[in-house]
């Protein structure tokens, strides 16, 4: 039996193995080989006829691939594998919070109706409500436009190799963007409501998740200072994160071209 010597990744020479044991070893067409009783030198292991057959025809490996490529037993997951694949699913997360805010104001309107409120509180506080839910409606609407608008710019972010960590950037900073929003506009609507209606006695709130409101008057001017910077805070470490994986980005990049 032919016995064959080869040249490894480090161009160290290997062997001596047998043609079969060649592909098992990872030699392709461009390794160069020798064999001594009939090679005066190394040759490309394409090059030598006996070898060019074996290293073309599919390995055992690949024959079982191409058998399990056929049977839905084994293909019926590859769109799901590919749409993990891909991150696409990254956009389910923009979908399912967008939806949130839709849902958010008929909870807390549910648990306002759930604790007895409008049989026992004054006609007032039952109109402060029934005017800051509203403001909780219109606020939602808006946290709903900016996810689901967010979410379109999911396929533009990041590269093949780094898809989590830009896309995990992204939603920090839109999240920081959606709760700047809301505390601004529930916080300034909010805060003016109670005043008009309610002066200083704003207990209404009080197990409600809104006791910022007791604030009054002064709530207009806080809230939507709080607001701007929940969303710079928000911003800067969704860029430190978006930073961290440019830089692996373009180190790839760098190790890729000096290969």
């Amino acid at each position: 039996m032919k016995t064959y010597y080869y040249t490894d990744k480090d161009n160290q020479q290997q062997g001596p193995v047998s043609a079969e044991e060649l592909i098992e070893h990872g030699v392709t067409s461009d390794t160069l080989i020798w064999w001594q009783e009939s090679m005066s030198d190394w040759q490309p292991a394409g090059s030598i006829p006996e070898l060019s057959a074996i290293l073309q025809s599919p390995s055992k490996l690949e024959k079982l691939d191409e058998k399990m490529s056929k049977n839905r037993i084994f293909t019926f997951s590859n769109p799901y594998l590919k749409y993990l694949g891909k991150g696409k699913f990254f956009t389910l997360v923009y979908i399912l919070l967008a939806v949130a805010n839709l849902i958010l104001p008929f909870v807390i309107l549910f648990q306002v109706i759930d604790s007895g409120f409008f049989g026992n509180a004054e006609s007032n506080r039952i109109s402060a409500f029934i005017l800051l839910w509203i403001v909780i409606v219109f606020a939602c609407w808006v946290g709903f436009l900016l996810w689901w608008n967010r979410r379109k710019k999911v396929k533009s972010i990041g590269t093949p190799e780094f898809i989590a960590i830009p896309i995990f950037s992204h939603i920090i900073q839109t999240l920081g963007e959606w709760m700047g929003t809301l505390i601004g506009i529930i916080g300034a609507f909010g805060g003016l409501l109670t005043a008009i209606f309610l002066g200083n006695n704003a207990s209404i709130f009080e197990g409600f998740g809104a006791e910022f409101m007791q604030l009054g008057v002064l709530t207009v001017i806080v809230a939507p200072i709080i607001g701007l910077i929940i969303t710079i805070l928000f911003r800067i470490v969704a860029e430190l994160l978006y930073m961290f994986a440019a830089i692996a980005n373009n180190t790839k990049e760098i190790a890729t071209n000096i290969k």
